[in-house]
């Protein structure tokens, strides 16, 4: 049976594929994401994922041949912005505190690689309201959540669900991660 592979470090999108009952390796992506951003320059931000998402995949799939590598990339946007993943408890607090009471998007691109070719590729935007929180909140949830290092400064999978008065699109978007798809994909492909 051929391989899966996940492109990726991120610990939600291992969970979620393993929940879709997959046996999968993981391997890092070897690509300068900034680099990436600088040289796409001004194009509209779902674009912008799924371009990451297969850069990532595509410089694991070269090396990893007959595999099925996944990729995928999430960006957060305020107001046409990009809102950049924060570093440390300040940066989520201030990412909070903007994103309070407001309406932003995710951004999310998957796709997947073989023999270096991109055979599958989804993306899709999500948009959440998010409730108005006051400074005690939003501290709160930080030391519950711990969302240090997430776009938009939350876990949706875990609290962050919670924070939202309104919410458009799938959850999957919101977590960054475009599992229907990729199932889709593998069974029709008999994986």
């Amino acid at each position: 049976m051929p391989r899966i592979i996940l492109a990726s470090t991120s610990s939600i999108r291992k969970q979620m594929l393993s929940d879709a009952g997959f046996s999968f390796a993981v391997l890092p992506p070897d690509c300068d994401e900034d680099m990436l951003k600088k040289q796409m320059g001004d194009i509209p931000l779902l674009k912008k994922a799924l371009e990451l998402a297969k850069a990532k995949a595509k410089s694991v799939s070269a090396a990893q041949p007959d595999a099925y590598v996944i990729g995928s990339d999430q960006i957060c946007e305020y107001e046409g912005r990009v809102i950049s993943k924060s570093n440390n408890f300040d940066e989520s607090f201030a990412c909070l505190k903007l994103l309070s009471g407001a309406t932003h998007k995710q951004n999310n691109g998957t796709c997947i690689y073989r023999n270096g070719e991109c055979i599958m590729e989804h993306s899709e935007i999500a948009e959440l309201t998010m409730k108005n929180l006051n400074d005690d909140e939003i501290i709160e949830y930080i030391k519950l959540d711990n969302p240090i290092g997430c776009a938009g400064s939350y876990k949706f999978e875990l609290n962050g669900k919670n924070l939202f008065t309104k919410i458009n699109g799938k959850a999957e978007t919101i977590q960054g991660f475009g599992i229907s798809a990729v199932k889709r994909y593998l069974s029709d492909v008999k994986i």
